[in-house]
């Protein structure tokens, strides 16, 4: 009887666990929670397994990049958010977030800069609008080409014209 009673226990036990899959919202909050903590580990897990749950979320991939990010894994940062951007070539606010932190990820690896300004120069090709222009300025300064750097800051501000003094600030 005891065995018996074992195997009703585990099965019980199994069918209870079953029953509290969570969502991938709720793994999305558990990774915000971790961040807010600064836990990038518990973070980058709980956003891990949020993407495996809904692989065609965005949100969950960008999040996922940065904690990667945070914790210093750039080759993986930039797999994860080039799949965000993939994701979201043009959604609102999310789309220039995780073209910077794409950015940031291909700039932390010293033999990816190509590839960096490569992407930075298509960018602002594809999309010739002010903060494109000053995204490419800035990593071409912080690699110190002054040259192209200054040529992005002209045609940042030639873009922004009078609307913004944006340009005009990073440039100085």
């Amino acid at each position: 009887m005891p065995r018996m009673f074992r195997l009703f226990a585990l099965t019980l036990l199994a069918a209870t666990l079953a029953g509290c899959s969570h969502t991938s919202l709720w793994y999305r909050n558990e990774g915000r929670d971790a961040r807010t903590r600064g836990d990038y580990a518990a973070a980058e897990a709980a956003y891990k397994r949020a993407v495996e749950i809904n692989p065609s979320n965005y949100e969950n991939f960008y999040w996922l990049g940065y904690c990667q990010l945070e914790n210093g894994e750039y080759q993986d940062a930039q797999l994860t958010l080039e799949r965000a951007w993939t994701l979201a070539p043009n959604e609102g606010v999310w789309t220039p977030k995780i073209l910077e932190a794409l950015a940031i990820a291909l700039y932390k690896q010293p033999d990816k800069r190509q590839q960096l300004f490569t992407f930075l120069e298509r960018q602002a090709d594809a999309t010739p609008t002010t903060p494109q222009f000053l995204r490419q300025a800035r990593y071409l300064a912080m690699a110190g080409d002054a040259d192209n750097a200054n040529v992005a800051y002209i045609k940042a501000m030639q873009f922004a014209g009078d609307s913004s003094p944006q340009p005009f600030i990073e440039a100085a």
